[in-house]
């Protein structure tokens, strides 16, 4: 399998750029427990760039998710953090999937050309749908 959905975090209205080579090179890729997924050596969760693609390429057809993604990466998200990125009271951490606001206990499976926001929204805004 070989699909290519897109990440994107905003924090506080910045863009952060997403590492390239996560899955590939060792300091980006902490958590091995994918591995017999992957093809050729790599995690079957990476980046090639950093453009914000994702290639979820795989020796088997399954649900591959954004928290697995994080853990190869090394990082989280959750109502605390947002990869490496506290909140801080008053703010909310946010998770959205084709522009609709998404729990964040709720894991989101990979489809392609999904296109996913991880985000901190400036201001203390809460989160709400975005185009």
């Amino acid at each position: 399998m070989h699909i290519h959905p897109q990440l994107s975090i905003l924090i506080r209205g910045a863009s952060e750029t997403l590492p390239a080579n996560i899955g590939i090179d060792r300091d980006l890729w902490r958590d091995h427990s994918l591995d017999q997924y992957g093809v050729n050596g790599l995690s079957p969760l990476l980046t090639r760039d950093s453009s914000g693609t994702i290639h979820v390429e795989s020796n088997a057809v399954r649900d591959f998710t954004l928290y697995e993604f994080l853990a190869v990466w090394g990082e989280r998200m959750d109502s605390n953090q947002v990869v490496g990125n506290p909140v801080q009271p008053g703010e909310s951490a946010c998770i959205f999937v084709n522009g609709q606001s998404t729990s964040l206990s709720s894991d989101v499976a990979f489809v392609d050309q999904q296109k996913t926001v991880l985000e901190i929204p400036p201001n203390s805004q809460p989160c709400s749908a975005i185009s």
